[in-house]
């Protein structure tokens, strides 16, 4: 993956940009910067059946790599998030988009209009999500119920298996890059964020010349990754058990820990049958598995499935989608 080029545009989705008079623009398109940030207050973007006239409402976001807008389109109201960083850092946004497209029309990814550069910043532009598990574990008192989180582990099983299968590993899973869908598709999960995705024959290339250093998020890392050792499919895996057991348990066992020593010394040390105490045996089962896979074995996504899904059966839930927020919500 060559996370340096900038120039994706598809030949269907042309983007062309339109600014206030307080703002200029060259002969290359590039944004002269205001001080007020943002400094991009409208734009367009040209599709094949007409042109779109957006522009930025507000903030929803930001983090150490740049900052989500929303974005409405001035005809039809219809809304999109807008995703800036500055130049002079980690080329993330293109290195996201590659991913997203390479993805289109795979469940639980959202879709991908643009990116491209503006002046001093890199932007790419994606549909319009709703909340993050982050965000909702809050609303429900920091902790998931049994039926929810089955729900949701088997919508990002389902995912990643077809991330996967593009090659692409994401590096980077964790209850704020997962986020449900919006009106119709409310009920839907999605990952999101692939700043610091990789495909798999560049993890491979890092493997075989022990090139690596640490990405992620250390909580929820896997014990690989937080050694710095080239993660794949196993270590998405690891990662979303992570996220499972911090939304149902509040916590994780390293939780109270900020150093990256720290956090790997817990992880290594604490055992699948302590991590997951109180939690049905199906949690251990899908935990043991996924720390003996190796670097290059792909799991078996249909076995992991099936143990949650027997597990959901077994009690006898019903697949509705009604989460513990839903009536918080929507009621």
């Amino acid at each position: 993956m060559d996370a340096e080029e900038s120039d994706y545009t598809d030949d269907d989705d042309q983007f062309s940009i339109d600014f206030n008079e307080s703002q200029t623009i060259d002969d290359d398109k590039n944004l002269s910067v205001s001080k007020n940030y943002p400094f991009i207050e409208e734009f367009e973007i040209n599709l094949i059946e007409k042109t779109e006239r957006l522009q930025i409402r507000k903030i929803l976001g930001s983090g150490s790599f740049g900052s989500v807008y929303l974005a409405s389109c001035l005809s039809n109201y219809k809304n999109v998030a807008v995703k800036i960083e500055l130049l002079g850092r980690n080329c993330e946004i293109f290195r996201e988009h590659y991913c997203y497209k390479v993805l289109q029309g795979v469940k639980g990814i959202p879709k991908v209009y643009w990116s491209g550069c503006i002046g001093l910043s890199r932007v790419l532009i994606i549909d319009l999500l709703g909340p993050s598990l982050c965000d909702l574990h809050t609303k429900c008192n920091r902790r998931f119920s049994l039926k929810t989180t089955l729900m949701l582990i088997d919508q990002l099983l389902e995912t990643i298996e077809s991330v996967h299968d593009c090659l692409i590993i994401h590096r980077d899973i964790k209850p704020s890059n997962c986020v449900m869908g919006l009106n119709q598709n409310r009920s839907k999960l999605y990952i999101i964020d692939f700043g610091i995705a990789i495909d798999c024959h560049e993890s491979a290339y890092e493997q075989m010349n022990g090139q690596n250093s640490f990405c992620g998020t250390l909580q929820f890392s896997s014990r690989n990754a937080l050694q710095c050792k080239p993660q794949s499919q196993r270590d998405d895996l690891e990662s979303i058990g992570y996220t499972m057991l911090y939304l149902m348990n509040q916590t994780l066992p390293w939780s109270d820990y900020s150093d990256i020593e720290t956090i790997l010394d817990s992880k290594l040390n604490t055992s699948v049958e302590e991590m997951c105490c109180g939690l049905p045996n199906e949690f251990s089962q899908y935990f043991n598995y996924c720390y003996l896979l190796n670097f290059l074995e792909k799991p078996n996504y249909t076995y992991l499935k099936s143990i949650f899904r027997g597990l959901f059966r077994a009690h006898g839930y019903q697949s509705d989608y009604i989460y513990d927020w839903t009536r918080k919500i929507y009621s």
